[in-house]
């Protein structure tokens, strides 16, 4: 019931949404010294927010029914996975340090495979 195409539209419509906030944004092309840490604070923010989401999805002793916090979270959750890759987007040579390093490259090699195989093997 909850594991259909049309709950996971949110994650669709926010992924065109970010793409025409970052065509828009890249267009003004907004650098200044104000504006470098605002994608550092909204990545902070949104993992902050992320992790009480989680906290709340794991902590099943408040739901009878497993599946109602994911249900009632996923619009929400949409955004927040939205704001992280915007700001990542924007973090500029920051964001490359990060996220360039050999275990996240390792990470984003093999996990489509997993995400492809887990089903079947499951």
């Amino acid at each position: 019931m909850n594991n259909n195409m049309f709950t996971y539209a949110a994650y669709y419509g926010c992924g065109m949404l970010v793409c025409m906030i970052y065509i828009e944004l890249k267009k003004k092309e907004i650098d200044n010294k104000y504006f470098r840490f605002v994608p550092v604070c909204l990545f902070i923010g949104s993992v902050f927010v992320l992790n009480e989401m989680l906290r709340v999805i794991l902590d099943s002793s408040k739901y009878p029914v497993v599946q109602e916090p994911q249900m009632n979270l996923r619009l929400p959750m949409a955004f927040v996975y939205s704001a992280i890759v915007l700001s990542v987007m924007f973090m500029g040579n920051m964001g490359r340090k990060i996220f360039t390093n050999i275990v996240f490259r390792f990470i984003s090699g093999i996990s489509y495979n997993l995400y492809i195989w887990h089903q079947f093997v499951a």
